[in-house]
C-alpha cells in the first residue's frame, strides 16, 4: 500500500508536465519514437534530400523506361517502395551490427530481398503487358498492342 506522502509526490510530479504545448514542441515530440520512417507520411526523412530521391527516381525511369502515364505511376510506386526499404535496411544496420547477425534478422533481410525481387519482376511483367498508346493515325506503334 502506498503512503500518503507517495501519493502526494505522484500528484505533484504528474502535474509538472502534460506534454508539449507549442506547435514546434508537438512536431518534435511526434518524432520521439521514430526508428526508420518506413511508414512516414513524408517520403523524405531527416538526413535525406529531395535531390537524392529525384536522382534515384530518374535512375528508375531509365531502368524501366515507361511509355505511358500508368507505367510512369508504377515506376513511381516502385521508386518510393525501394526508397523506403533502403531506409529500413540502413536503419537496421545502424541500430546494431551485432544483432544483424542473428537468425531472425537474416530471415527478415531475406524476406525484404524476396519482396523487392517480386516487385521488380511483377513490375516488369506489368510494363511488358501494358499497351502502348496508339498513334494519331489509329495504328499501333511497332511492337505495340491495340488498346
Amino acid at each position: 500500500m502506498r503512503s500518503a506522502l507517495q501519493i502526494q509526490a505522484s500528484r505533484l510530479n504528474g502535474a509538472k508536465s502534460q506534454g508539449p504545448k507549442t506547435a514546434a514542441g508537438k512536431r518534435r515530440s511526434s518524432k520521439n519514437a521514430t526508428k526508420h520512417n518506413a511508414y512516414s507520411k513524408s517520403l523524405i526523412a531527416k538526413g535525406e534530400t529531395r535531390r537524392k530521391f529525384d536522382q534515384f527516381f530518374a535512375h528508375c525511369i531509365d531502368d524501366y523506361q515507361p511509355t505511358s502515364e500508368t507505367q510512369l505511376q508504377l515506376v513511381a510506386a516502385i521508386a518510393e517502395a525501394k526508397w523506403r526499404s533502403r531506409r529500413v535496411l540502413k536503419s537496421a544496420r545502424k541500430q546494431d551490427n551485432a544483432a544483424l547477425d542473428s537468425e531472425h534478422n537474416r530471415q527478415a533481410r531475406s524476406l525484404l530481398f524476396a519482396i523487392d525481387c517480386f516487385l521488380q519482376e511483377r513490375t516488369q511483367q506489368n510494363l511488358a503487358a501494358s499497351p502502348c498508346p496508339t498513334s494519331k493515325s489509329g495504328e499501333n506503334p511497332p511492337g505495340g498492342i491495340a488498346s
